[in-house]
C-alpha cells in the first residue's frame, strides 16, 4: 500500500499463542518482523442475571457473546453441556431450545453455573470446541400473598414494581372457572385486584407477568373468605 503501509490479515483457528516471522521489503531491502499472536476464546453466556418466582418453571434462553457483551453473529454452534446450582434453584438443560429450565424454590439471590461449548471459527475439521462456563445470578422472588378486604369482596395482590404487564390467565374454584368478577391491574406498581360480591372456596389464580421483556406464569392459591362473625 502507499506510504510504506501494508495490511496483514491473521485468521485464528484455535486458542493458544504462536510466533510467526513476517518478511517485508522496503526500498529493495528485506526486513523481518517477529510477531507473537495470542488467540483467546473467552466467551460468556447472556443474560448474566434473571428474576423468577418461587415455584415457577422458567425457560431461560441463552446466547453466547464476547467479553464485550456483544452477541456472536452465529449462535448455532452453542451447545449447553451441564448446569447446576447450590440447590435453591433447580435447573435442567433443554438442549433443543438452548434454554435451561429454572425452578425457583427458596427466595433469595442464587447462582446457577452453566457449562457450554462453542466451535472455534475457521478451525480445521475435527477440532475440539472451546469449553467454558458462565455463572448466572438468579433472583427468586416469593409469591405474593393475596389480601382480602374486610367486606370480603376484593382480593389485592402486590408483586413488586417494574412490570410491563400483568394478565390474568385463569381463575378457578376446585378446577372450575370462576366468572362474574372485576379485575384491576396496575403493572407499574405491580398490583392486581379482583372484586366480586362473594367468592367460592378453593380459589386458584394463574397470572402472566411481563418483567424486562420476559414472561413469567405463576399460580397462587387465594385465601378463603372469612366466615361471618357470630
Amino acid at each position: 500500500a502507499g506510504n510504506n503501509a501494508a495490511t496483514l490479515t491473521v485468521t485464528p483457528q484455535t486458542e493458544g499463542t504462536v510466533t510467526r516471522t513476517v518478511q517485508y521489503t522496503v526500498g529493495g531491502t528485506v526486513y523481518e518482523l517477529e510477531l507473537i499472536i495470542n488467540v483467546t476464546a473467552r466467551l460468556k453466556l447472556t443474560p448474566a442475571s434473571v428474576t423468577i418466582f418461587s415455584g415457577e418453571t422458567f425457560p431461560l434462553p441463552l446466547s453466547v457473546c464476547g467479553l464485550d457483551g456483544q452477541e456472536l453473529a452465529d449462535q448455532t454452534g452453542l451447545t449447553l453441556t451441564e448446569a447446576g446450582s447450590s440447590g435453591e434453584v433447580a435447573v435442567r438443560i433443554v438442549q433443543s431450545v438452548y434454554a435451561p429450565e429454572l425452578v425457583g424454590t427458596e427466595p433469595g439471590t442464587h447462582t446457577v453455573n452453566v457449562s457450554f461449548t462453542y466451535p472455534y471459527p475457521n478451525a480445521p475439521e475435527g477440532s475440539e470446541p472451546s469449553r467454558q462456563s458462565t455463572a448466572i445470578t438468579v433472583v427468586v422472588e416469593p409469591l405474593p400473598e393475596a389480601e382480602l378486604s374486610p367486606d370480603g369482596r376484593t382480593y389485592t395482590l402486590t408483586f413488586g414494581t417494574g412490570f410491563e404487564e400483568i394478565e390474568i390467565v385463569s381463575l378457578t374454584s376446585g378446577g372450575a372457572p370462576v366468572t362474574g368478577y372485576t379485575p384491576g391491574a396496575d403493572p407499574g406498581k405491580g398490583r392486581l385486584t379482583l372484586t366480586r360480591d362473594s367468592w367460592p372456596q378453593d380459589l386458584e389464580l394463574t397470572v402472566k407477568l411481563t418483567l424486562s421483556g420476559r414472561e413469567h406464569t405463576i399460580t397462587i392459591a387465594l385465601p378463603p373468605e372469612k366466615p361471618a362473625a357470630g
